[in-house]
């Protein structure tokens, strides 16, 4: 599967604590070497952009959930994604209405309909 990477940091505190960009980066490009998954021509960052910021306030997000939209990718995979679940669920709700996917470099795939999902909290940090 096809999938355009997401990554972002707020500032740069993340970067010193170990969750930066190029953390983030080496995890999406580690996790997409799984049988069956495939990296687009892009991992798109938001640098010092909050994670409490919607879609449409982070330019690299808008351009990553535009690649699922016009189905230049099957999902998207990300480091870290949202701070606030209304964020990270508005977010997940685009993905999944295009018919894509949504998977974290840690946990795997996000289901919409398991409620055991790890949307139950924000995802990355």
């Amino acid at each position: 599967m096809k999938l355009v990477g997401y990554i972002r940091v707020s500032t740069d505190r993340q970067v010193e604590d170990g969750f930066g960009l190029a953390v983030q980066e080496k995890a999406i490009r580690t996790w997409c070497r799984q049988p069956g998954h495939t990296l687009g021509r892009a991992i798109y960052r938001d640098e010092g952009c909050s994670g409490t910021l919607h879609a449409p306030e982070r330019p690299a997000l808008a351009d990553a959930l535009s690649e699922v939209e016009d189905g230049q990718a099957a999902g998207l995979v990300v480091g870290r994604l949202a701070r606030r679940l209304v964020t990270q669920e508005a977010i997940l709700a685009q993905v999944w209405k295009n018919n894509g996917r949504v998977f974290t470099a840690d946990q795997g795939e996000i289901l919409q309909d398991d409620p055991k999902t790890p949307c139950a909290r924000p995802c990355g940090r």
